[in-house]
């Protein structure tokens, strides 16, 4: 029994051990789960008490196998979440934003909400004396969300409380964006890592969104929205996949 995370939703599959070649091996699933291994380029497993990551390098789908690199140990307790998360819609993005001091309200008010409707890219950021950090957020829970980023943010630090808000926004027709809430919240770094030599992820959990709070269920409501949207966006890929 073996797990990925598409769109960062838990997806269990079971595979069959084929053959060893070097440090390369053989995988045989269903086709279904061909479809997400072949998606998410990765999935993990458990072997006596170590988590493995196993990275996918080809898939062979007429006769539903793929090979994947030797694992390597990963240390995060990814098996573990108690609480779903899942990647930002495209149709719903998420923009995080803070100012300077980490005081968004106190801070050159107008200017930095302005920035909030730029078209902003994952790797845009200013940071110094006169600007805000503006960043898409890359997955979400009522836990806490991620970032992933180009360059150095120096608010991100494990340990640091930061006063931020979360701006949510709707796409409407001709790619245009309307705001439909803002929230703001007190957060806690507690991770960053770099991913590649470019790429930072960092993540920082809510401290204070309470659970009887507004804001807190329409992050819940926004989490279960987006999980039906990943799992058709799966069973469309299944389906097409069969078609084949």
């Amino acid at each position: 029994d073996v797990i990925c995370f598409f769109h960062e939703v838990p997806v269990k599959g079971k595979i069959i051990l084929l053959s060893v070649k070097e440090d390369f091996f053989v995988w045989k699933t269903s086709s279904k789960f061909l479809v997400v291994i072949a998606y998410t380029g990765e999935f993990f497993a458990n072997f006596e008490s170590e988590l493995l990551r196993f990275e996918v390098i080809s898939i062979d789908d007429k006769e539903i196998t793929f090979t994947t690199k030797k694992p390597e140990l990963f240390n995060e307790e990814i098996l573990n979440r108690q609480i779903l998360r899942v990647t930002i819609s495209e149709e719903r993005p998420v923009r995080l934003l803070i100012g300077r001091g980490n005081n968004v309200y106190g801070y050159q008010r107008k200017k930095s909400l302005s920035l909030a409707y730029l078209p902003v890219d994952s790797d845009y950021r200013k940071e110094n004396s006169s600007h805000s950090v503006l960043l898409n957020v890359y997955d979400i829970s009522v836990g806490g969300i991620g970032l992933i980023f180009k360059g150095e943010v120096k608010a991100f630090e494990p340990g640091k409380k930061i006063r931020m808000k979360l701006i949510f926004f709707r796409k409407v027709s001709g790619g245009a964006e309307i705001k439909e809430r803002e929230i703001s919240v007190l957060g806690e770094v507690v991770r960053k890592e770099k991913i590649t030599e470019d790429l930072v992820n960092v993540g920082i959990k809510f401290v204070d969104l309470h659970r009887i709070s507004e804001n807190y269920k329409f992050i819940f409501n926004y989490v279960l929205e987006r999980q039906r949207e990943i799992r058709k966006q799966m069973e469309l890929l299944i389906e097409e996949f069969s078609r084949k």
